[in-house]
């Protein structure tokens, strides 16, 4: 049986568009936003018969969420962003053939943004990600746990295109009744072109996520202040590096050399979503919120060095840290069935979709960004290490 736990430290404010807050003294802004980190572990609890007999994590997501609130109407939000900042994986599935789901990791993070969605209903929500490949993140030297995969700088870049690929829905079905939802996405490998990524940019995707390649940005407003600014974010870097006029073509080019992306291929992706009707806002449930030293003490938990080097030990860090998440926050684990996102992820083939497979599409040549020359020496800065990355122990 999977189980699901989900803790939110306290709202504070935040600069998400680097412009002035209303607490500044001099200027005055139209809107304030809130952030707060969201922490989802999903655990295990082992069948009789098989080798370990206690509850164990399996995966980590760490998001970091931004509610935007007007300062004419400050009781009601107007937009609600997520930076999803790290994906980890203990490396212990293997140890478990009786678990048959083939994409965990996809789809703790489908039921992630689709939770959002439907607790803030009436909001359009835009979804981040930077992915970068390493060894670990949440859960230090998971990588020495035999059964843990760590994904290739291409192999990641598509994951993340072919799992928030999955949002959105076609009409297959021909009814007039039939409900569609089409899903704007960006998506960028610095240093590359889409034409360059052949493999990547026709990944299959089973949603209705319409992709452009580039970096999303509103029209007719300085880039400046017009892009969400996340914590340690590259997209923040390459704008401090930038001076003058910021330019989409000396954006992308500046971000082929900052440090997060200037080693092996990064993938740059965002989607948003329209409202999805009236209603009111359901937020409550969705996670429990807990003080901030607690989940400071629950993140030292998971992410101490050391803790993680085998499967007998991975196992039993995992009951203590679990235990301990229980006796700090007070969250009661809810159940989590990831079959109901398997047809989503991994769909059956129709005959329509065999049949357009055989058509050939013509490539959208993309040119504004210039080939990554060779890799330099690695004199990246460690706070690259703090970026979101991607193990994977999906089985597909």
């Amino acid at each position: 049986m999977f189980y699901l736990r989900s803790i939110s430290s306290p709202p504070s404010v935040y600069n998400l568009y680097n412009i002035p807050t209303p607490y500044d003294s001099k200027k005055k802004a139209d809107a304030i936003t809130f952030r707060n980190d969201v922490l989802l572990i999903l655990s295990y609890r082992s069948e009789s018969g098989e080798e370990i007999d206690s509850e164990v994590i399996l995966y980590g997501l760490l998001a970091s969420e931004f509610i935007t609130y007007n300062e004419t109407t400050p009781k009601i939000p107007t937009q609600f962003t997520t930076y999803i900042s790290k994906l980890d994986s203990t490396g212990i599935l293997q140890s478990f053939p009786s678990i048959k789901t083939k994409s965990l990791g996809s789809a703790l993070v489908l039921h992630y943004v689709d939770s959002v969605r439907t607790s803030f209903p009436t909001l359009p929500i835009e979804v981040h990600v930077f992915a970068r490949s390493q060894p670990s993140y949440l859960f230090q030297n998971s990588e020495k746990n035999p059964g843990k995969r760590v994904l290739s700088d291409d192999k990641l870049v598509k994951y993340w295109k072919k799992t928030l690929g999955c949002f959105g829905k076609k009409d297959d079905s021909q009814a007039s009744d039939a409900k569609v939802e089409s899903v704007s996405g960006y998506w960028l490998v610095p240093g590359e072109t889409e034409v360059s990524l052949p493999k990547v940019a026709k990944v299959p995707v089973s949603g209705n996520v319409t992709w452009e390649y580039g970096i999303r940005a509103t029209k007719g407003q300085d880039l400046r202040y017009s892009l969400p600014l996340f914590p340690d974010d590259p997209l923040g870097k390459a704008l401090d590096l930038i001076t003058g006029e910021v330019t989409m073509l000396n954006l992308v080019n500046m971000l082929r050399v900052v440090g997060d992306c200037s080693i092996g291929r990064t993938g740059i992706f965002s989607i948003r979503f329209h409202p999805l009707g009236f209603g009111k806002l359901l937020d409550s449930g969705r996670v429990v919120e807990v003080k901030d030293r607690e989940f400071k003490d629950i993140m030292h938990a998971i992410t101490v060095d050391g803790l993680y080097r085998n499967d007998k030990e991975t196992a039993q860090t995992s009951f203590k840290v679990l235990v301990d998440f229980g006796r700090l926050s007070g969250v009661t684990p809810v159940e989590f069935n990831p079959n109901v996102y398997e047809q989503r992820l991994n769909p059956t083939p129709t005959l329509a979709s065999k049949s357009e497979s055989s058509i050939p599409k013509p490539n959208n040549i993309q040119s504004f960004v210039k080939r990554k020359p060779a890799a330099p020496n690695d004199n990246t800065d460690t706070s690259q290490k703090k970026r979101t990355k991607l193990d994977v122990n999906d089985k597909n």
